[in-house]
């Protein structure tokens, strides 16, 4: 028996098999705990516009911890949920995202672009975090359980 999150449940397949569900359960893990829904709303995101979010984000030269802290606490208007539901589905999420980028753009209209040392340094240090995360999950599938302790001032 494998325990799901009530929102998982929902969306888990309804089928009479066990290996199926183990191959869901597997495909659609993710390397942080409470990312799942975040990055299901950014591949709805993607679908809609063609483009990704992150790009969205260095389009908009939101690259360092500060802008990305100024940017998720823009103002924006309000979703709802649909009835019996007690959480937004992966379009209201996606949607959500692209009304961010719009009032950040109606606050910012012209970004004074960063200098490219700066903005190399940025991706770099985003490519070094997702090759950390890959080499933690794969750690996690062949050892099992690892401790990782994180000495950071941002966390």
């Amino acid at each position: 028996m494998v325990l799901l999150c009530a929102r998982c449940h929902i969306d888990a397949p309804n089928v009479e098999s066990k290996t199926f569900m183990w191959d869901w359960i597997r495909s659609n893990g993710t390397e942080l705990y409470d990312t799942f829904w975040n990055i299901r709303a950014q591949k709805e995101y993607e679908f809609i516009y063609k483009k990704s979010f992150a790009q969205e984000l260095i389009d908009r030269d939101i690259l360092s911890y500060y802008d990305m802290i100024l940017f998720w606490n823009i103002k924006i208007g309000r979703s709802v949920h649909h009835f019996a539901h007690p959480w937004n589905n992966e379009s209201t999420d996606a949607g959500l995202l692209r009304m961010r980028l719009e009032e950040f753009d109606e606050l910012h209209p012209v970004v004074k672009k960063k200098n490219e040392t700066f903005r190399k340094k940025k991706k770099n240090l985003i490519v070094l975090f997702i090759v950390s995360m890959k080499l933690l999950k794969n750690l996690i599938l062949i050892f099992g359980k690892v401790e990782v302790k994180i000495d950071s001032p941002l966390l």
